[in-house]
C-alpha cells in the first residue's frame, strides 16, 4: 500500500491514521500519493496541491452572502410604465402620488373628451361642439404622452434604481 500524506500539511501519515499527527486535519483517503504533496499558497487563500485546489484550513472560512434572484426595480418600473403607464402605476410604485394622479387624470380626461367629441360629431347640429371636444381630447392626450415619455426618461436616468 502506498504511503499516505496529509492533505493539509503534506507530512507522512501512519497507517490507519484518522487525523494528522502534525496539524490535526482529518485524513482524506483520496490523497494517497507516492510523494509528499507540493503546497503553494496563493493570494486567494487556496493551497494548490498537485493541480487540485483545496481551501486554506489555517485561516477561517468566509462565506459570501448571495442575494436571491430578483427582478431589478428599474426593470419592474419599465414594464409597469409600458403596460400600465396610462393609469400611473409606475408613479404610485415610486410613491409619486401626485404624478400618478396626473397620468391617470390626463388619460381619463382625454378619453372622455374623445368619446364626447365622437358622439357629438354624429349629430349635424353639434358637429362644431364635437370637433372642439375632439381637439381638446387630442391636446390633452398629447400632454399625457409628454408626461408618459418624461416618466420613462426619469426611470432610466435615476441612479437610485437598480
Amino acid at each position: 500500500m502506498p504511503t499516505q500524506f496529509c492533505s493539509n500539511c503534506g507530512k507522512p501519515l501512519p497507517k490507519g491514521a484518522l487525523y494528522c499527527n502534525s496539524c490535526g486535519a482529518p485524513v482524506n483517503s483520496c490523497y494517497n500519493q507516492q510523494s509528499p504533496i507540493q503546497q503553494v499558497y496563493t493570494p486567494s487563500g487556496i493551497f494548490a496541491q498537485n493541480g487540485l485546489q483545496q481551501p486554506n484550513f489555517q485561516e477561517p472560512l468566509q462565506f459570501s452572502q448571495t442575494q436571491p434572484c430578483t427582478i431589478s426595480k428599474k426593470v419592474l418600473l419599465i414594464v409597469m410604465w409600458w403596460f400600465f403607464g396610462w393609469c400611473g402605476v409606475h408613479n404610485f410604485m415610486q410613491k409619486k402620488i401626485k404624478r400618478g394622479f396626473l397620468n391617470l387624470g390626463l388619460y381619463l380626461s382625454s378619453t372622455l373628451f374623445f368619446i364626447i367629441g365622437f358622439i357629438c360629431l354624429e349629430d349635424i347640429f353639434t358637429r362644431t361642439t364635437g370637433l372642439i371636444f375632439c381637439i381638446l381630447g387630442g391636446l390633452i392626450f398629447i400632454a399625457f404622452l409628454v408626461v408618459w415619455i418624461l416618466d420613462i426618461i426619469n426611470i432610466c436616468k435615476n441612479p437610485n434604481l437598480k
